[in-house]
């Protein structure tokens, strides 16, 4: 290992693909990251689990029981009837996820992992991926329940957690999750990384700049005067305005010393400006939308799934609004879901009480009858609902399934083809779905994005509000309102700054010996080099040998300075020796991998011993990956990417 990585042809783009993919797994991996607040509610204990919508599915409930009990008894032949068992229920439920059950063997799993029981746990994450393969959890604790059996096996844990990001991007609310809590260490990291760069890139400049801010003045100081004046004029917006409009004014001060790399760096800090407020609207959309319980019961029932926390949040929500017809229609669907056949008829009746035309309750009440296998209440309701939509497929549909268990296959038989004539496609992706599951043999109507767009417009108010929250949090007194007008004037005063500003310096930076220097000629080569230094290299006469050897001697002990000092930043922190070198833009983007580094297990450490007390060793074991992955990124920033500054 050590070989490849000293080897100077080494393709660097796969070491940086690879270091880029695994920490993004890293980041998006709940189970090997820091354990968010949220994910403990979602755990919970068999008790309580008991209580919820696994009791209200009672099949559902005493055949997980009974799988509880065979694999803590190792009893592997019930475990798995049992499980054959659920995943019939789930056919009849018409559902490919059951996250309840999810939920169950995740507890299960979690209590096995206390007690040691290593082999007992990956069962209950196998089987909590098979009871919902579409929910990210459960994939990604069968992938900690293989790390905690086996380290070495990296292919089985990290296919599971592939397949738990895969899910996670899948679902829309996790992808939102993911990406306010992305956007967070982002923005983090990015704005560590400008301050830093353009802290460095000041530093390699501010002779040149001091001395041009010095000439301006009517009293041209020197020396220490200069030193003194300049400081204060670049220290000014940190004093006016604080932190933000000191960054904001560095590029102002800098943009006409630097070359095309420093441009383009002051380029994407400019798109970094002008974009942060759109950053915060997606971080609190995403954490309001991914918070909000209503929101998430209807997503889910969308999906033809629920968890455990749906109904608790749906009745919630009808106590506070027992007049929306969205509501009630997701509790009469949930309750057809889990065969809570007096529940389903009492919600879809409240909507008929006010709307009795409502098409979808009376085709989904007929649905809830069907399921009690009351076939001729069934066919009655449809039948009333195709007197007031003769064009609704679904009924038709329906009552062609009603008209078989009741063996009138001739009335089937029509109305099958009515329903054919009405909209072929649909039918034909009704009886499409009726063969994946066999025994759902009933279409229902199902919650809407009209439905979600609804309740999305609702949330709008405390997305607002939290953005704002967040911003203050970050910006202090500095509003919406005043950083887009500091934001705009910034981007026009960085435009006139190269172009004034530009036409008044009179200095640079000599990159051999770090002098500033006023050129007789505007320079554009990247070497910009003073005159004694052009000299001191030239092998031309005018100059004394002695003035040539103690000007070269200057020159190399500049540089091995700064080689030196370069080399040492790249080692605590990759990223800062480019910058240091005037290798900005390569500079910038190791350094905002580096800040991302830190600043996410900064904060992962944080929560783990202070916010959730526990002991630093408990929190590294829990980090491991990202641990590992982090010592793997300094190894090969140092040896396979490691830059010889000479």
């Amino acid at each position: 290992m050590a070989a490849i990585f000293s080897h100077r042809q080494t393709d660097r783009s796969f070491y940086l693909a690879l270091l880029v993919s695994l920490f993004s797994l890293v980041l998006i991996c709940p189970a090997y990251a820091q354990n968010k607040g949220g994910d403990a509610k979602r755990f919970h204990s068999f008790a309580s689990l008991s209580q919820n919508s696994l009791a209200s599915a009672s099949i559902l409930h005493d055949s997980l029981t009974r799988w509880t009990r065979a694999i803590e008894n190792n009893d592997q032949v019930g475990a798995f009837n049992e499980r054959n068992r659920i995943r019939e229920i789930m056919n009849q439920l018409g559902t490919k996820n059951i996250i309840p059950a999810a939920d169950f063997s995740i507890a299960v799993g979690r209590k096995a992992l206390l007690r040691g029981a290593k082999d007992t746990a990956i069962l209950a994450g196998e089987n909590a991926t098979l009871y919902a393969p579409d929910y990210p959890k459960s994939h990604f604790f069968l992938a900690k329940a293989r790390f905690n059996q086996d380290h070495k096996n990296a292919k089985g844990y990290l296919l599971a957690v592939a397949q738990g990001v895969k899910a996670s991007l899948a679902d829309r609310l996790e992808r939102q999750s993911l990406i306010a809590l992305g956007l967070k260490y982002v923005l983090y990291a990015l704005g560590a990384a400008f301050l830093i760069t353009l802290f460095l890139l000041l530093m390699t400049h501010y002779r040149a700049l001091f001395t041009d801010i010095a000439s301006i003045l009517p009293s041209s100081p020197e020396g220490k005067w200069k030193l003194a004046v300049g400081v204060l004029v670049v220290t000014a917006p940190l004093a006016v305005g604080g932190l933000p409009l000191f960054a904001l004014a560095l590029p102002l001060f800098l943009l006409p010393y630097l070359k095309k790399s420093g441009m383009i760096v002051m380029g994407i800090f400019s798109a970094f400006v002008f974009l942060t407020p759109l950053a915060f609207d997606s971080m609190a959309r995403g954490t309001i939308i991914g918070n909000a319980d209503t929101y998430r019961s209807l997503y889910l029932l969308s999906k033809n799934t629920w968890d455990h926390e749906t109904k608790a949040a749906l009745e919630k929500e009808r106590k506070a609004n027992p007049a929306s017809d969205v509501i009630n229609f997701a509790i009469g669907l949930l309750n057809e879901m889990a065969g809570n056949k007096n529940a389903a008829i009492e919600a879809y009746d409240s909507i008929l009480a006010k709307s009795p035309d409502d098409i979808r309750a009376i085709v989904n009440k007929g649905n809830t009858y069907f399921g009690a296998k009351e076939w001729e209440k069934a066919a009655s309701i449809y039948k009333s609902a195709i007197k007031i939509s003769p064009d609704t497929v679904e009924a038709h549909y329906n009552l062609s399934k009603a008209y078989t268990e009741m063996f009138q296959n001739k009335d089937s038989d029509a109305e099958y083809q009515k329903a054919r004539s009405i909209h072929l496609k649909k039918t034909e992706s009704f009886r499409a779905s009726a063969g994946v599951n066999p025994e759902k043999k009933v279409i229902d109507f199902q919650i809407t994005k009209d439905d979600l767009l609804l309740f999305e417009r609702a949330l709008n108010e405390k997305t607002r509000k939290l953005s704002e929250s967040l911003w203050n949090s970050f910006f202090g007194l500095y509003t919406y309102n005043i950083y887009r007008k500091v934001s705009l004037g910034f981007l026009i005063a960085l435009g006139v700054s190269y172009i004034l500003w530009g036409r008044v310096i009179a200095h640079q930076t000599c990159l051999s010996c770090g002098v500033a220097f006023a050129p007789p000629i505007k320079l554009t080569t990247a070497e910009a080099k003073c005159n004694q230094c052009v000299a001191a290299l030239s092998a031309k006469g005018g100059v004394s040998i002695a003035k040539k050897e103690k000007k070269r001697k200057e020159i190399r002990n500049f540089k091995d300075w700064r080689s030196r000092t370069a080399g040492t930043l790249d080692r605590l922190a990759p990223g800062l020796g480019r910058t240091f070198f005037q290798l900005p833009l390569a500079g910038l983007f190791f350094t905002f991998i580096t800040s991302l580094i830190i600043i996410y297990g900064g904060l992962a450490f944080y929560d783990g011993i202070v916010t959730q007390k526990a002991q630093l060793a408990q929190v590294a074991y829990s980090h491991l990956l990202f641990l590992t992955v982090a010592a793997l990124y300094w190894i090969i920033m140092n040896t396979a990417f490691k830059r010889d500054y000479y």
